[in-house]
C-alpha cells in the first residue's frame, strides 16, 4: 500500500487515470449484474374493473381493467397481446358454459367520463418499464366486437352472472402464459347502463 501511495504521489496523472479506468470497470460490472439478472415480469390481481356498454358505434360491453405490472429485470419488457378469458361460474364457484374471449383494444390515460368519450391510445401491446410497478387502464373488447352476424356482437353481462377471468399474455420471448386473474361478480347496477349513452353509459366496481 505505501509503494501504490508512492507512486501515486509521484505520477498523479497516472494515479488519475489509473483511478478512472478502476471505476470504469466497477460501474460496468454493476450494469451487468443489473441487467444481467432474470427477475420477473407479472400482473397483480386488480382492486376493480368497469364496463363500458357499447363503443362508438359497437353495442357489445367492454371491459375497462386498471392492471398494475410488476417489472423486476433490468430492462424494459413488451407484453405482446395481453387477452382475457373469461369462464361462467355456478352458484358453487364451478366453471360452467362458454368461454368469452377479450382481446387488448386499447389504453386510457385515466378512468373518467371524458378520457372514455376520447379515443383510447389503440394498441395491442405494451411496453413495461425496467424495475417499476406501473398501472395500465387498458380496454379489453369481445373478440368479434364488429361482426353484426355474429350472435355475441350484442354481447351484455347480465347481473347475477361470475366469471373467473384468465389473463393470457407473452412477455418478450417468454412462454405464452396464463393466470386466473380475478373473480368478476356483475352486479345490479348493470342494468342501469345505457348503448346510446344517455344517461349512465360506464361503471366501475371495487372488488374485494
Amino acid at each position: 500500500m505505501t509503494t501504490i501511495i508512492a507512486r501515486i504521489k509521484s505520477k498523479p496523472d497516472t494515479a488519475i487515470a489509473l483511478l478512472a479506468l478502476v471505476v470504469s470497470f466497477v460501474a460496468l460490472v454493476i450494469s451487468y449484474l443489473a441487467y444481467s439478472q432474470p427477475g420477473t415480469v407479472q400482473p397483480f390481481e386488480p382492486t376493480m374493473y368497469g364496463i363500458i356498454r357499447g363503443y362508438e358505434s359497437f353495442p357489445s360491453d367492454h371491459i375497462i381493467l386498471p392492471l398494475e405490472w410488476q417489472n423486476t429485470r433490468g430492462q424494459p419488457v413488451l407484453i405482446k397481446q395481453p387477452e382475457l378469458i373469461l369462464h361462467e361460474v355456478d352458484d358453487k364457484g364451478q366453471e360452467i358454459g362458454t368461454k368469452y374471449r377479450f382481446t387488448l383494444a386499447g389504453e386510457f390515460p385515466e378512468i373518467s367520463s371524458s378520457a372514455f368519450r376520447e379515443h383510447y391510445a389503440l394498441k395491442s401491446s405494451f411496453i413495461v418499464e425496467a424495475r417499476s410497478i406501473p398501472v395500465k387502464v387498458l380496454l379489453f373488447h369481445y373478440e368479434r366486437w364488429w361482426d353484426e352476424s355474429g350472435n355475441l356482437y350484442n354481447f351484455q353481462f347480465k347481473k347475477g352472472q361470475k366469471y373467473n377471468v384468465y389473463l393470457k399474455y407473452q412477455a418478450d420471448q417468454d412462454q405464452v402464459a396464463e393466470k386466473m386473474l380475478f373473480s368478476m361478480p356483475i352486479f345490479a347496477r348493470i342494468e342501469e347502463l345505457r348503448v346510446d349513452h344517455s344517461t349512465s353509459w360506464w361503471d366501475v366496481w371495487y372488488l374485494e
